[in-house]
């Protein structure tokens, strides 16, 4: 399989889960290899990391540990240039309450975690091929 060329360089997930960050890294390393990925666990310093790191996309899981998806997501609408990285809820919470919540807050697209390594493996490459905001 030929890597993918794209707008996307820089993915930031924000996952407590070890299995999903592995499966997500590994996913991400075989359909983009050039795409750079830093994994959070939590929203602990999480302003400092996006101003200073940039990504271009964020992924995050809603169901953080203590309500921190939702703490998260307040932080990352907080930090400079908000508009110009979209945060997509990737969650195994699947209920009409967060969905709005994480829209309200500013998330672009909420997507249920996927159970089967092909329909992973397809929601990322339809955002790795997403142009980058300007």
């Amino acid at each position: 399989m030929q890597a993918q060329t794209t707008s996307i360089q820089r993915i930031l997930l924000i996952d407590a889960d070890d299995d999903d960050q592995f499966i997500f890294e590994h996913i991400l390393c075989e359909v983009a290899p050039s795409v750079q990925l830093e994994v959070r666990a939590s929203e602990k310093e999480i302003v400092d990391v996006v101003n200073q790191w940039q990504p271009d996309l964020i992924f995050l899981d809603f169901n953080l540990p203590n309500d921190g998806g939702v703490e998260c997501l307040q932080s990352l609408k907080q930090c400079k240039d908000s508009h110009l990285f979209p945060v997509i809820i990737y969650s195994s919470l699947f209920n009409p309450k967060d969905i709005e919540t994480a829209f309200d807050l500013g998330a672009i697209q909420y997507i249920q975690k996927a159970d089967h390594y092909v329909k992973v493996k397809d929601m990322l490459c339809s955002f790795i091929e997403m142009p980058k905001r300007a």
